[in-house]
């Protein structure tokens, strides 16, 4: 079963994904991490995304990349400039 790309809903096994990224975030506080996540709707991935930082009380950075990006310490750089991350 998909989910409907319409409804406000996250599924339980969705919540439950967030959850255990939260607990990997918060417990990496104050250490450089690089978490991935993928979503293959838009829409679900900013509800996702929004409830994510809801639910973590470390800082979150998004960074949507794009399939034919394989160079990921080039778009890093280019999105944080030259700012340092808050512990």
């Amino acid at each position: 079963m998909s989910p409907s790309l319409n409804s406000d809903k996250i599924t339980p096994a969705a919540e439950s994904a967030l959850i255990k990224l939260a607990w990997a975030i918060e417990s990496s506080l104050g250490e450089f991490k690089l978490f991935f996540a993928r979503c293959n709707y838009t829409q679900l991935c900013d509800r996702l995304g929004e409830r994510l930082q809801q639910v973590c009380q470390g800082q979150i950075r998004r960074l949507d990349l794009q399939p034919s990006e394989v160079m990921l310490h080039h778009r890093i750089q280019e999105e944080l400039g030259e700012t340092t991350p808050m512990p």
